[in-house]
């Protein structure tokens, strides 16, 4: 995998039914090489980052080349592609995938009325990026999925596909009328739970749900705003960065949810970053800075939240995620 930062540890973490990743590689000016991909972090993975020309291509199969929160230059990957493809490797290009569903304005195609969803809705929401809200997708996934349930997903990420379900769907991000793209959606998703029948449908929504100020407006949380008119959900799980006054932090924006789209928040998640504000509004630009696992363990114990890399943590999202739709009377097979 290619280029590495820490915002793809859930390619390592994570376990995928199609590959494993044995091998990671960074540019040097990146920080990662030579240490765990888990380092800046405080985890260990047992993969040691490697530098683009220490690649032992004679040990792998799939070169997947990564989007990455680091900008980096085409020309950057024309070696390596070069090489992969010497050895007939199979190159899997990453960085521009999604879901091409393509909606356009026709009744006859979705309607014009929201149409009921008969299955239950597990929806993932951020503050913004670097949330772990892919991360938080996934660790649900496979929490249905132990228990035996079948799963439909869509996914934040454009690499979705590969993972075994469905990437945001493009048509949300186009010109349709925001009602056109609300009643897409649901219809979407409504002909998703009958096509695939599965026990439990996940969306993950891109994006963050408000402004963080008038300059950073967060695009208004506009996609958010659009998939929850078109869904009713019924767990809702939510991703934020830490930030110094977390407990009133959380509760303000479980309000402000509350008050807007009329669901409760059901679980939160404190990621493993922050935004440093003061480089923010030196560079013009949003930074942020990488926290280490045990401090954000030791944050989500004050404030009864959950965090991605604690098993025990996972392990009591878990049960009350089950538990909280199994007692829900209108399923009563989940």
């Amino acid at each position: 995998m290619y280029p590495y930062d820490i915002s793809l540890l859930h390619m390592i973490m994570h376990k995928f039914p199609d590959f494993e990743i044995i091998e990671v590689a960074s540019p040097n000016g990146w920080g990662y090489v030579g240490k765990d991909a888990g380092s800046k972090i405080g985890i260990e993975t047992g993969i040691i980052v490697k530098h683009e020309q220490e690649i032992e291509f004679n040990q792998i199969e799939k070169l997947f080349l990564m989007p990455s929160i680091i900008s980096l230059d085409d020309k950057c990957f024309r070696t390596i592609i070069d090489k992969a493809k010497s050895l007939n490797i199979e190159i899997i290009d990453m960085r521009n995938n999604g879901n091409d569903v393509c909606l356009k304005r026709d009744d006859k195609l979705y309607g014009t009325e929201i149409k009921k969803i008969d299955k239950p809705v597990v929806l993932v929401i951020g503050t913004g990026d670097r949330t772990n809200k892919f991360d938080i997708q996934l660790i649900v996934r496979e929490c249905f999925q132990k228990k035996g349930y079948t799963v439909s997903q869509i996914g934040t990420k454009g690499y979705c596909e590969y993972l075994g379900f469905h990437s945001f769907p493009n048509f949300m991000y186009s010109n349709l009328q925001v009602t056109d793209r609300i009643l897409g959606f649901n219809h979407y998703i409504y002909e998703l739970s009958k096509s695939e029948n599965a026990d439990v449908i996940i969306i993950g929504v891109p994006g963050g749900l408000m402004p963080y100020s008038e300059k950073y407006n967060n695009d208004f949380g506009y996609l958010n705003f659009m998939v929850s008119n078109a869904v009713v959900p019924d767990y809702v799980v939510l991703a934020t960065t830490y930030v110094d006054y977390n407990r009133d932090y959380i509760n303000a924006i479980v309000d402000s949810l509350r008050y807007k789209y009329e669901y409760d928040v059901d679980a939160v998640f404190i990621g493993n970053s922050s935004i440093n504000w003061d480089v923010t509004e030196s560079l013009d630009t949003l930074t942020y800075v990488t926290l280490d696992k045990n401090f954000i363990d030791e944050e989500v114990r004050k404030c009864n939240a959950y965090s991605v890399y604690d098993s025990d943590s996972i392990k009591q999202f878990s049960e009350q995620l089950i538990n909280t739709l199994v007692g829900y009377d209108n399923y009563p097979t989940l």
